[in-house]
């Protein structure tokens, strides 16, 4: 079975938990702690969708690796989840053209979307960044 997802997150249980959420909605995913790994299998697998976590304190790192998965993996809709993502000022985000961003702890909004972007046409993806 296809990943829909890649979950990057430094706490494991923390992606773990979003992965059975997303799993209940149908959707697989799989978690990574590290970039190297995540950006490895988004190249070899067919995930639709990036979910990266955005630390304060290394946002400036973060937003570095979404900016290559773009430029390497333009068809990967790409989501930032964070607990502080109320505080993140937008255009620091315009850049890497995020599709969503989710606010720890994540909303049956925030499911659902990242469910419509796992199940969206590549070239409908192109079309919203």
């Amino acid at each position: 079975m296809p990943t829909d997802i890649i979950i990057v997150d430094e706490e494991p249980a923390v992606a773990r938990a979003l992965a059975r959420e997303l799993k209940m909605c149908g959707v697989l995913a799989r978690t990574f702690t590290k970039e190297v790994e995540a950006f490895e299998a988004l190249r070899t697998e067919s995930a639709a969708v990036l979910v990266y976590e955005l630390r304060s304190e290394a946002l400036h790192e973060g937003l570095e690796f979404l900016a290559r998965v773009m430029k390497h993996a333009p068809q990967v809709a790409r989501c930032g989840s964070s607990t502080q993502a109320k505080f993140i000022e937008p255009s620091i985000l315009m850049p890497v053209r995020l599709s969503h961003l989710l606010n720890k702890p994540w909303t049956a909004n925030d499911l659902d979307a990242l469910k419509r972007l796992a199940a969206a046409p590549r070239a409908e993806l192109d079309d919203t960044h």
